[in-house]
């Protein structure tokens, strides 16, 4: 071969070469354009990846710090700024240790602040939670989360949000629940009370009914007794009218007659025997006077007329009676002024029937505005829960203890009793002096 052959297939040779590298060159500008083209589609998509971070991290209300393993600031929201007063330009060249510092300042419990982020530094939780209570009087709730890419630690998000609206609305709420709830109680307490007073005043009302209804047993049962009683007194004067007076005015007529017919007969003999008839008449009709209502208990008052049942019961029933008056008495109650002569008979009577003796006591004391009469005597005494004389009906005349005591009870008085087998009988009156108002003043007060 000669040099002319050899040029001419080292010029095809570097002809070639050149070729390749040029083929190689145009393939390598041309994946550098696409390379280029996808390196500014990746740029456009981060770029509008970031916006959307950014329209997120400025759309929240919350106030966001980002930052980086090494506690750098790297990110941060507009809410964040706002909230403690720092520069964007400051942000962006202090550390997140120096940033806390500053942020610490602030708060109410700054050493409990700092122990909790050293805690936060070094044990690196998933996630933290805590409340800020800063010294201008706002509350800050700041949450945190580590921020994971690729399953590797990238650094930590903060968020915090002011609930201090919340906490003085819940503030405010729990003192409006702990004053309801102590109004409540109160309420509870005196509805409790009100419960309590109600249930007394019922009770007391069935007592004043229970009362009210025995009370009328009472009264109905003393009417009937004293219907009973008035009825006996009937039947006892119409007897001894029509056993005795009765028949001793026929026979002072039939002796009248005689005596006008008379004509061998000693007229005076008749005359003698007819005034005879008519005074025993007449003295009939004095003790039937004296029994029914002695003119002394009108005229005179309780005391003299209890000295002439004295008198009146030893001469009718052999029954020897001491009156024992202890002071001034004053009774200005004509009603009850009745009725303890009549108790005071009543009792002398049962004395005349059950004691077996023949004497008896009558003591009369005035101790304020209450009387006291005291019947006694030394007889056999009785058992007073099954003696007859206290039942309320008594068949052999008069009122019998048991009416007494009733109609005593219901003018205002009450009586008491002590006796027993073989010891003697004591039955003591108690009665009021005077009444509350009497029938003169209640028409008084009714004209005026």
């Amino acid at each position: 071969m000669n040099i002319e052959d050899e040029e001419k297939l080292l010029r095809s040779a570097a002809l070639q070469n050149a070729n390749s590298i040029l083929q190689a060159r145009l393939r390598a500008e041309e994946d550098l354009l696409q390379a280029n083209v996808e390196l500014e589609r990746k740029t456009k998509e981060l770029d509008h990846s970031l916006a959307m971070v950014r329209a997120t991290l400025e759309s929240t209300t919350d106030a966001i710090l980002v930052t980086n393993r090494d506690w750098k600031v790297t990110g941060y929201n507009q809410n964040y700024i706002q909230m403690w007063g720092f520069r964007a330009e400051e942000l962006e060249s202090i550390s997140h240790t120096a940033l806390l510092e500053s942020i610490t300042e602030r708060l109410g419990l700054p050493e409990h602040h700092k122990v909790k982020l050293n805690s936060i530094h070094a044990t690196l939780p998933e996630e933290t939670y805590d409340l800020m209570e800063l010294t201008d009087g706002r509350t800050i709730e700041r949450y945190s989360r580590i921020q994971y890419v690729n399953g590797q630690n990238v650094g930590r998000v903060w968020c915090f949000t002011d609930i201090t609206a919340r906490k003085q609305a819940e503030d405010a709420l729990h003192r409006v629940n702990s004053t309801l709830e102590g109004r409540v109680t109160e309420r509870t307490i005196e509805l409790s009370k009100t419960v309590d007073r109600l249930k007394e005043e019922i009770r007391n009302r069935e007592q004043l009914e229970n009362r009210l209804r025995e009370r009328t047993i009472q009264v109905q049962r003393l009417a009937g007794e004293l219907t009973l009683a008035e009825q006996r007194e009937r039947e006892k004067l119409a007897l001894t009218l029509h056993d005795t007076l009765q028949q001793l005015l026929v026979a002072a007529k039939l002796r009248a007659e005689m005596l006008r017919g008379a004509s061998g007969e000693p007229i005076a003999e008749l005359a003698e025997e007819v005034r005879g008839l008519i005074s025993e008449c007449i003295g009939i009709s004095r003790t039937l006077t004296g029994e029914i209502s002695p003119p002394i208990l009108r005229k005179g008052g309780l005391i003299p007329a209890l000295e002439w049942l004295c008198r009146w019961m030893k001469e009718k029933h052999k029954l020897d009676v001491s009156l024992s008056v202890n002071g001034q008495i004053s009774m200005y109650r004509e009603d009850l002024t009745i009725l303890l002569f009549q108790s005071v008979r009543e009792l002398l009577f049962n004395v005349v029937k059950h004691s077996g003796v023949d004497t008896a006591k009558i003591d009369v004391g005035q101790h304020g505005n209450e009387i006291r009469i005291m019947v006694s005597d030394e007889g056999i005494g009785f058992d007073v829960s099954t003696t007859p004389a206290l039942k309320p009906t008594d068949q052999t005349g008069g009122l019998g203890l048991f009416t007494t005591q009733e109609r005593l009870h219901l003018l205002g008085g009450y009586s008491e009793l002590d006796s027993a087998p073989d010891q003697g009988f004591r039955f003591t009156l108690v009665a009021p002096t005077a009444a509350p108002f009497s029938a003169a003043s209640e028409e008084t007060r009714s004209s005026n």
